[in-house]
């Protein structure tokens, strides 16, 4: 059993991690219906599980960015950047391409 004190060490890494692996789940999206257009088109549930992976690590994100055990340097800095960067703009495209756009504006803000 880890206790209270380990997990207090342990959890602000994996709150810090909630937002980092969304980048990576749409660009890995992005790259399978690049590589494999017919997969990414007809697999629903490839699309699905990525979007609620999305949808739960968001979520988590913003649970945890208001609490100081959980808070990071980076932390708005780096989401901002997904959100408005001109370097992020073929990923936030294919995301509302693939998700919808009113799915990324409630759930990644853009």
């Amino acid at each position: 059993m880890l206790g209270n004190k380990a997990a207090i060490v342990v959890e602000p890494n994996i709150r810090k991690q909630d937002i980092k692996p969304r980048i990576p789940t749409i660009a890995t999206a992005k790259t399978v219906s690049e590589l494999d257009p017919t997969y990414a088109a007809t697999n629903l549930q490839f699309r699905r599980f990525t979007a609620w992976n999305i949808q739960r690590a968001m979520s988590l994100f913003a649970q945890g960015r208001v609490m100081t055990q959980f808070t990071w340097v980076d932390q708005d800095a780096y989401a901002a950047k997904l959100r408005t960067s001109p370097e992020a703009e073929p990923l936030r495209q294919f995301a509302r391409t693939t998700w919808g756009t009113a799915r990324c504006q409630t759930v990644l803000g853009f």
